[in-house]
């Protein structure tokens, strides 16, 4: 029995991992999937300018090892490892020449499954960081692209072939904190882990609210606002109109009829009221003013193409990104509220 490591130099499709914490931090993170051991390492790729300096003893600059010091990676690295039962193959010699061709097969047979265990390690840490740290940008890996093709095979000596380099370090990284976006610190650490383990399946909403933020990192602001307000009507027809309920069926049965006309600040506030005795309105009215800006907006952005609104005096209002945050901003504590509400009608449901 032996010990095989394949190792996989990856880069990411669209965005990067986002960190504010020491560049020399190891972070390494390691996990089982199914027979596999499977380390994922975002911080193998320091530039050699980097490396050098570690090991040479030259004096670190002090902002590279401040725990508040902005930068990201847009390519990892993953081994995949496990024992096999039979060796790697000798070359054998052939009339005076070497022949690889056994060793060929018995990589070509081992590789998907190395190949598969990797890229489920990196599809997780996605799925981490863009619905749970929200880096922006950031797009689901194909299996099938070339980082994944040609892995380099690392004996049980541990003998490398290959290195790499690949993170940019920008201090202008930290205008990025905004929309809800968190870079990885070390408090993250556990819960990367654990996603490593246990894969994040997003819900729709954070799947809309994930589009609507790339959007708006694009310059896309009118797509933000309907990815925004879509997720937001989600969110809350969804607490109010299960359809596991008698009032979820009526709902979406008059729905369908096209007899239902019930705006979405009217439900967090009225049908609110009655549903829960606390109306969004009253609790948290600059966030309730903020969510009947945004279904304004939208409409104004779904009919026209403008991204204005009229507030309640009838004034017309320009949009911009840090109005935009103020909404977002809002939405995200609306749906604290929802679940909160939810989850005390849950428990004081008759058993």
């Amino acid at each position: 029995m032996s010990r095989l490591i394949a190792r996989f130099d990856a880069s990411l499709q669209g965005g990067s991992f986002l960190f504010k914490r020491p560049m020399f931090d190891d972070l390494s993170y390691k996990t089982t999937i199914r027979d596999f051991d499977v380390e994922l390492c975002l911080s193998n790729n320091l530039p050699a300018y980097y490396r050098n300096m570690q090991k040479s003893g030259t004096p670190i600059p002090k902002e590279y090892t401040d725990e508040n010091w902005y930068w990201a990676t847009s390519k990892v690295t993953i081994q995949s490892a496990r024992n096999e039962d039979m060796t790697i193959p000798m070359p054998q010699t052939i009339d005076g020449r070497k022949s690889y061709e056994e060793r060929r097969r018995y990589f070509k047979e081992r590789k998907p499954a190395y190949q598969q265990a990797a890229w489920d390690v990196l599809d997780r840490a996605v799925r981490f960081f863009k619905y749970r740290l929200h880096n922006p940008n950031l797009s689901l890996v194909n299996q099938y692209n070339n980082d994944f093709q040609n892995p380099i095979w690392i004996d049980e000596s541990g003998n490398e072939i290959k290195d790499t380099e690949g993170i940019i370090v920008v201090t202008s990284l930290s205008s990025l904190n905004r929309f809800g976006v968190r870079f990885l610190s070390r408090h993250d650490d556990t819960d990367l882990v654990n996603a490593l383990q246990n894969p994040i399946s997003p819900d729709l909403i954070e799947q809309l609210l994930s589009d609507a933020q790339s959007a708006v990192f694009q310059g896309n602001l009118r797509r933000f606002v309907l990815e925004t307000a879509i997720a937001c009507e989600t969110a809350v027809k969804q607490t109010f109109f299960a359809k596991a309920t008698p009032s979820g069926a009526a709902y979406e049965y008059f729905e369908d009829k096209g007899k239902v006309h019930v705006s979405i600040p009217e439900l967090i506030h009225s049908v609110a009221k009655q549903a829960f005795g606390k109306s969004f309105k009253e609790d948290e009215e600059s966030h309730y003013n903020n969510i009947d800006f945004l279904f304004r907006c939208r409409n104004k952005v779904a009919h026209r193409g403008e991204l204005i609104y009229r507030d309640g005096s009838g004034i017309l209002h320009p949009v911009d990104k840090d109005k935009l945050e103020e909404w977002w901003e809002s939405v995200t504590i609306l749906r604290a509220w929802l679940l909160a509400k939810a989850k005390e009608q849950e428990e004081t449901k008759p058993t």
